[in-house]
């Protein structure tokens, strides 16, 4: 799994509907938390994708005003519904 976070990745995050590299068609499944929530949520986050055996391809998060926009990006559609369905996320691509 990659992890990347910064200004450079905030602008790119925000455009990306779908991605497509050697794995193939990507589904990225935005999640905002709270400031203050954000260290129990990406544990919780990283908890859930373990025990589910899901392995993001990569997530990327940067801070917006009082919010933290995380982006996971999955190689299965089930995954990336799964997912997006625990954290109240939002599915694009």
């Amino acid at each position: 799994m990659l992890v990347a976070t910064g200004e450079d990745v905030a602008a790119k995050t925000s455009k990306l509907a779908s991605v497509t590299c050697k794995f193939g068609y990507m589904r990225t499944v935005i999640i905002r938390v709270p400031n203050e929530d954000f260290s129990t949520a990406i544990a919780a986050m990283r908890d859930w994708l373990e025990k589910h055996r899901y392995e993001p391809v990569v997530y990327r998060y940067h801070q917006n005003d009082d919010t933290i926009v995380v982006s996971v990006d999955f190689g299965v559609d089930t995954q990336a519904e799964a997912f997006a369905k625990r954290f109240d996320g939002q599915i694009s691509g």
